[in-house]
């Protein structure tokens, strides 16, 4: 997002972009034309630590006793709250940091100098799900 040579959605850091009257910075000038190749996507500029903690999947449920639903005529009931991707705890900047395989499409490249580069990928979709099951 701060590849000002791509037409992409720019950072916010963007903002903090060296300037002559800004020049305590660590962002490169902003500039569409790139000519010191500042924004290189294989460069030491852009390594960051990709650690993170995910919860991926938290399922809570309740099983109805027997003696509860044999007056209703049902073998068995369960009610549940299930969640998927309900956090991810990280201070990497990137949208996520879960970067996967890069496959070569959307833009990233297979070639070994691209493997676990971020482009941009959105982060995993939170779910959450109510159910109830029921058995005669």
């Amino acid at each position: 997002m701060e590849s000002t040579n791509e037409i992409i959605n720019f950072s916010t850091s963007l903002l903090n972009a060296w300037t002559p009257s800004n020049t305590n910075t660590s962002i490169p000038r902003f500039t569409p034309q790139d000519p010191n190749q500042n924004y290189q996507r294989v460069s030491e500029r852009w390594i960051e630590n990709g650690s993170f903690l995910r919860l991926r999947t938290l399922e809570l449920g309740y099983t109805f006793s027997e003696s509860f639903l044999t007056r209703a005529s049902i073998h068995s009931a369960r009610v549940y709250l299930a969640g998927e991707n309900l956090f991810t705890i990280t201070k990497y900047k990137g949208y996520t940091p879960d970067l996967g395989q890069n496959d070569g499409q959307n833009g990233g490249g297979s070639g070994t100098l691209t493997k676990g580069t971020d482009h941009g990928r959105f982060p995993l979709a939170r779910m959450l799900m109510v159910g109830l099951q029921v058995n005669f």
